[in-house]
C-alpha cells in the first residue's frame, strides 16, 4: 500500500511539473551565464518584456556566495548587469539618510542593489510605503533619488 501511495505522489508531481513549462531561453544567454558564473551553478530563468524599449530581457536567479543574485542578459546574450536584495542599513549612509529625511513616515519594504556591466557604482531600487501608498524609488549612480512609480491603497 505504501509503495502504491508513494508511486501516486511521484507520478502526480511529475505530471504537474511536466505541464508547467518555463520560458525558452536562448542558448547564447545560457552560454554567457555559464561563462560569467560557471557551468555548475543552478539557475532559474525568467523572461521579462521591457515595454519601453520593446525588447526582451532574461534574468537568471541563482545563489552566489550564499546570497540570492540576479544576472541580466539582453536578447543577444550580452551580459547587462547583476543585482541582489539588500537591507536598508546596507545602503550607503548618504543614501540611507536621504531616504530617511525625504520620506519620513515610510516603511522600507525592499531594497535592491544593481550593478550595470562594468559599473563601479550601483543603482538602487527602494520600495517604501506608508498608510496611503507604496512608492518605488530609484537612486542612480550620482545619488539622485526619483519616484519611478506610486500605488495608492484603495479604501
Amino acid at each position: 500500500m505504501k509503495k502504491i501511495l508513494l508511486m501516486s505522489v511521484v507520478l502526480a508531481a511529475f505530471t504537474a511539473s511536466a505541464g508547467v513549462a518555463g520560458p525558452i531561453i536562448p542558448t547564447t544567454v545560457i552560454s554567457e551565464f555559464r561563462k560569467q558564473f560557471g557551468a555548475d551553478v543552478t539557475v532559474r530563468w525568467e523572461k521579462i518584456d521591457e515595454m519601453e524599449r520593446k525588447t526582451k530581457c532574461y534574468v537568471g536567479h541563482f545563489i552566489q556566495d550564499g546570497i540570492w543574485s540576479d544576472a541580466y542578459f539582453d536578447e543577444s546574450g550580452d551580459f547587462v548587469g547583476i543585482g541582489k536584495n539588500i537591507t536598508a542599513d546596507q545602503l550607503p549612509a548618504k543614501l540611507f539618510g536621504l531616504q530617511q529625511t525625504k520620506f519620513k513616515g515610510y516603511e522600507v519594504i525592499e531594497v535592491y542593489e544593481y550593478y550595470l556591466k562594468d559599473a563601479e557604482t550601483p543603482v538602487y531600487g527602494l520600495t517604501i510605503r506608508n498608510k496611503q501608498k507604496t512608492l518605488f524609488l530609484k537612486i542612480d549612480e550620482l545619488g539622485l533619488l526619483s519616484v519611478v512609480k506610486q500605488e495608492k491603497f484603495k479604501n
